[in-house]
């Protein structure tokens, strides 16, 4: 996408992509400006059915596993996931039940449990938390997700870094 940049340098052509639009300056590396992210809305359309069986395919294996952060094999998480979905017609709305109970059952708090289970525990995370304990909660039931991160710094007053977290389901 756009004009590639020469001897290691970004070029602003190079910030637009699928989903978001740059407008601004890049001098030396150092990027300002306004960032505008828009992804299309999935309604629930052909949805996979639910359980769905994804672990036939490799692609989807990380998004299926537990680890530290999100654990998905942990018992507690596992049985409180199939409670939430039970009935669900296809995974968008077992998905969308998941996203739910978290929202309604986790208060937000920093830095909360952290981890999925420690989210569960406490009932409260930051959006870390929150994000890692919908992960867990989807993978498992079969349905691959991710915590994804994301990080700005902002020079104006001063200066400040913000980051967050949210899933793709």
């Amino acid at each position: 996408f756009g004009r590639r940049p020469q001897r290691g340098l970004l070029v602003p052509e190079a910030l637009n992509v699928p989903g978001q639009r740059f407008t601004g300056t890049v001098r030396e590396n150092v990027v300002e400006g306004v960032f505008e992210i828009e992804h299309a809305r999935y309604s629930g359309a052909d949805a996979p059915a639910f359980p769905a069986d994804f672990a036939g395919n490799p692609r989807m294996r990380p998004y299926l596993a537990s680890d530290d952060l999100i654990q998905a094999n942990d018992p507690v998480l596992v049985e409180k996931a199939r409670e939430i979905v039970q009935g669900s017609r296809d995974s968008w709305e077992a998905a969308r039940r998941l996203s739910d109970w978290v929202a309604g059952h986790i208060k937000g708090a920093i830095p909360g449990g952290v981890t999925a289970r420690g989210t569960y525990d406490q009932r409260a995370g930051d959006c870390g938390g929150h994000s890692a304990l919908m992960a867990a909660l989807c993978r498992s039931v079969g349905i691959p997700a991710r915590v994804v991160w994301g990080a700005l710094h902002v020079p104006r007053g001063g200066g400040s870094f913000g980051q967050h977290a949210w899933n793709e389901v």
